[in-house]
């Protein structure tokens, strides 16, 4: 290290723990004795955080509080740390069914579709708001997600990442008509939805 290099970060937080050699000491030292400010004031800093840091280590954690974080973590179950990606199916569509002549007019208004992926289904009902389409969906689910559904879609001019409530029900408002992709996450996996046209 030169004279006029200023010192790491690292190399700083090593001297204020007592990591470094004696001849690394000796140039942390020299460097500070040469008149360095910015280093000087970096390591005043690191002392303080050190000794707040092992200061706050001098309170042991209770055993039976240890002890119960480690049960939760022995029950909780082992999840995959990438997204499992599920491809749903269409199962039920409104717009397929026959209607009378005065409800086919409603048709165009509102349609509800039902998806299914493995042991989940999505409902979606799409209803027509003047020049734009919400989107009220619901994803039922034989366990609850421990972290919540995430939903996210995208279009050509749209892109929304939101989050389903506990009873997995979201709402997606203000959508011009268009084909989007959407796709629910809930932790382990991602389920994708065959293109919705609106």
């Amino acid at each position: 290290m030169r004279l006029r290099d200023h010192i790491p970060i690292e190399v700083l937080i090593d001297y204020v723990d007592n990591q470094l050699d004696t001849e690394a000491v000796a140039r942390v030292r020299d460097h500070i004795a040469s008149g360095c400010k910015l280093c000087a004031e970096e390591l005043a800093n690191w002392v303080r955080i050190m000794s707040r840091l092992k200061s706050e280590q001098t309170y042991p954690t209770p055993q039976p509080v240890l002890h119960r974080a480690f049960a939760l973590f022995d029950t909780m179950e082992r999840k995959p740390s990438f997204l499992e990606k599920v491809m749903a199916s269409l199962v039920f569509d409104s717009r397929q069914q026959l209607l009378t002549a005065g409800a086919r007019d409603l048709q165009q208004a509102s349609f509800k579709l039902l998806f299914e992926a493995q042991d989940t289904r999505i409902d979606l009902l799409c209803e027509r708001e003047s020049d734009h389409w919400a989107l009220a969906g619901q994803v039922l689910a034989p366990h609850a997600s421990e972290l919540g559904w995430k939903i996210g879609l995208t279009g050509e001019e749209t892109q929304r990442q939101i989050s389903a409530d506990a009873f997995g029900e979201f709402q997606i408002l203000g959508l011009k008509a268009g084909s989007y992709d959407l796709t629910l996450q809930d932790g382990s996996r991602e389920i994708v939805l065959p293109t919705l046209v609106l």
